[in-house]
């Protein structure tokens, strides 16, 4: 019997689908194989399926992570409008992390779960890009720690006020930073 062409794109999909997962395996083995583990911080490897706005990240196992130490502008959701910058942020997260494999950090003086049972932790990439610095630096995000201080706190809060002083991103808002 020939194929369809819907049996042709359900093949090719399945093939970028496996392509892909065998890639994000290959390079989270080598990026374990380099890094030794910390004693202070539990951190894991992970792969980042979709940026769900500028602080909140869905993993591939289904998993919710709410990057540590910082606070994005909340998308537009159930009939409210998104607040100043929310795009911006969320495209930002997404250029740098959906689709990829990462590393995430757990903070020892944090709790390990938000309100919303979302993952805290910091997240980098195979190169050492701090997601949430980066997204701070780039004024897409603000510092935030609700439960006392990151220990990420001080270089979160240099790189929020040379964002202020350069009226990037959500600093750009009216009122700025809301």
């Amino acid at each position: 019997m020939p194929s369809t062409g819907d049996d042709v794109t359900a093949r090719a999909r399945l093939a970028v689908v496996a392509a892909t997962a065998v890639a994000a395996t290959g390079v989270l083995t080598w990026w374990t194989s380099q890094e030794p583990q910390s004693a202070t911080t539990e951190s894991q490897d992970a792969v980042v399926e979709r940026v769900v706005d500028g602080d909140t990240l869905l993993l591939a196992d289904g998993e919710r992570v709410r990057v540590l130490g910082i606070d994005a502008p909340e998308a537009a959701r159930d009939g409210r409008p998104a607040e100043c910058g929310a795009d911006e942020a969320t495209a930002a997260a997404r250029r740098l992390v959906e689709g990829r494999p990462v590393r995430l950090r757990s903070d020892p003086g944090q709790a390990d779960r938000d309100d919303f049972d979302r993952l805290l932790r910091y997240v980098e990439t195979p190169d050492g890009t701090d997601l949430g610095l980066n997204l701070v630096t780039e004024g897409h995000a603000r510092v935030f720690a609700p439960r006392g201080d990151v220990a990420r706190q001080s270089s979160l809060e240099r790189a929020e006020a040379q964002a202020r002083d350069r009226g990037v991103g959500t600093w750009t808002c009216s009122p700025p930073g809301a």
